[in-house]
């Protein structure tokens, strides 16, 4: 039976928990850590790892040299010890240029994942010319590493986007994956139990400009009747950049920075709806989103990417066409009114479903 050798080379965020839940939850396979990292994964049987002799990308004073060098480095370690066995690339998006340079080197297939549909397919409008000839160049060359990859998704409005792009290609969708809360039944009595008072609304995540954050605050300042929390860490905006947004309105709490897995539990099951009013060029999957079905925490979001069409798909919540304010704040009067137990079901089967130890099982299917 092939081995699975996983790679992502990106340790910041969410990548870190995603390649430690995809090596564990899948069978006969290993994840290649660079060699200053291994610190990340010391909770990892030892026969799940193998290092990579190599710095990550990013500690090279030039990027792009730090791809190039541990593609070059990946390739010898699979030659010397993984010569017939499957090569996995954990995040394909904005890696697109190295993993053709990859292809050239091994002339073998691989499988890659892509989490964007705009990371690969013209979503997005282009901000300058020099913008324009990059994305066209990068829609060139993933068009050459289509032919000799298989593309994983996490939802049908990617596959769709990239079938409709690149053709008929090698491409599979499958959940993104949820860790598994052995405490949920008891959270969530818990959570009935707390149910009263103002409604509360939580927009928690990684600050992004792609998450609407500006059309939050016009939100926050129509809509006085309703606590506001904001939770996540700051990435395309400074700190004083968004409290600036939100000053003035006592309805909004701000907490700017990494939030504790035990305080992502706690904000989760004291609130009563999750925002998340996106941008049209989100076009992804949602991790608050997941979240949100661990606590059954129904949603109103933008009808955009994975998350919309799994919002809408599975009646998780409601979506709204754009992220104007006032369409908000109407599906949260929704929401509100139909109350959590309405979406409950929807959000236990969701969960279930999209469980790691399921997901795991859907990749040993595919990669062999």
């Amino acid at each position: 039976m092939k081995k699975k050798i996983f790679y992502d080379g990106i340790y910041s965020g969410h990548h870190s928990s995603y390649a430690k839940n995809i090596v564990m939850s899948t069978s006969n396979s290993k994840l290649l850590v660079n060699k200053n990292m291994i610190h990340k994964y010391e909770d990892i049987p030892k026969e799940k790892i193998d290092l990579l002799d190599c710095v990550d990308p990013q500690s090279f004073k030039l990027t792009p040299i730090g791809w190039i060098v541990n593609m070059i480095k990946i390739y010898m370690k699979k030659k010397a010890n993984y010569k017939n066995d499957c090569m996995y690339f954990l995040y394909g998006d904005s890696i697109v240029f190295y993993l053709l340079f990859y292809l050239l080197l091994t002339r073998q297939r691989i499988f890659v994942t892509i989490h964007w549909a705009n990371a690969v397919v013209p979503i997005e409008k282009y901000r300058s010319k020099l913008h324009a000839g990059l994305r066209r160049l990068k829609f060139k060359c993933f068009t050459i590493v289509c032919k000799s990859a298989n593309v994983i998704v996490h939802g049908d409005f990617t596959k769709g986007k990239l079938t409709q792009k690149y053709g008929e290609i090698n491409i599979y969708s499958i959940p993104y994956g949820i860790e598994k809360d052995n405490a949920r039944e008891q959270a969530l009595h818990l959570k009935r139990i707390n149910e009263n008072g103002r409604p509360k609304i939580l927009f928690f995540g990684g600050i992004r400009r792609d998450k609407g954050i500006e059309k939050l605050a016009e939100l926050a300042s129509i809509s006085p009747e309703y606590d506001f929390i904001v939770a996540g860490k700051p990435n395309d905006y400074n700190k004083e950049t968004i409290r600036n947004m939100f000053r003035g309105l006592n309805n909004v709490k701000l907490y700017l920075g990494f939030i504790k897995d035990e305080e992502v539990k706690e904000l989760f099951l004291n609130v009563n709806v999750l925002i998340l009013p996106y941008e049209y060029y989100f076009s992804g999957q949602s991790g608050p989103l997941t979240i949100a079905t661990i606590y059954s925490v129904p949603v109103v979001g933008t009808d955009v990417g994975d998350m919309g069409d799994d919002i809408k798909k599975h009646n998780l919540g409601e979506i709204v066409e754009t992220n104007h304010p006032h369409l908000l704040k109407q599906a949260i009067e929704i929401v509100l009114k139909n109350g959590e137990s309405f979406y409950r079901n929807n959000h236990n089967k969701f969960y279930y479903d999209s469980l790691w130890d399921k997901v795991g099982r859907l990749i040993d299917s595919i990669v062999k």
